[in-house]
Formats: C-alpha cells, structure tokens, sequence
C-alpha cells in the first residue's frame, strides 16, 4: 500500500501545496494558504504535516533559506525533483470517486 494514502486531509493539503526544488513556501506561507492563519498553531499544525509526508515519502523534503512572501528570511520547503511524478499519481488516485479508488500499480 502506498505510504501516502496514510496522510490525513491537512497533510495531503500540503502535500499538494508544495512546489518542486529549488522552489519553495514557508510554515507560514503554507499555513495562510491552506488554514486561512499563520499563527504559531497554525504554523505547528503545517510543520507536524510536513514531518508526516517526510516519514511517508521516505525522504526529506527539500529545503533552503529564502525570504517568503511575507518578507521574512526563514526556511522554505519544497518536494524534491524526483519525487513530483509520485505525488502527481498519488493527487490523479485523489480524485477519482472513492468507489473506483484501487491501488495503483507498483513498479517492483
């Protein structure tokens, strides 16, 4: 089973919401655009998503320091490159009505 369909409805919000390398958002960049607030709760809430799409993917997210949107250096985070054909698939099974929803293939 694919460790991605374990993500709740916030985690795969930001999964859906994060850009490829070398792009990236911040916490509070993703918090306004996902939760409509960008307080620290907020912030918390999108970080604790970030670590569980990090532990579903298998690998860290791309990061690197930036100035985000709202003109604050801080760290930005991204999906890697290699990664974005996987979460393509994973957002076109999303979609599909719940009812014909089957797992995908897996190349082995």
């Amino acid at each position: 089973m694919e460790p991605l369909t374990d993500l709740d409805e916030l985690g795969r919000e930001v999964l859906f919401s994060l850009p490829a390398e070398p792009n990236g958002l911040s916490l509070a960049e993703l918090a306004e655009g996902i939760l409509d607030a960008r307080g620290p709760v907020h912030r918390g809430m999108v970080n604790d998503a970030l670590r569980r799409i990090r532990r579903a993917l298998g690998r860290n997210l791309a990061t690197r320091r930036g100035e985000d949107g709202f003109g604050y250096f801080t760290t930005l985070y991204g999906l890697p490159a290699p990664e974005m054909p996987r979460v393509r698939r994973f957002a076109a099974f999303m979609r599909r009505e719940p009812e014909t929803r089957t797992e995908p293939a897996r190349n082995v």
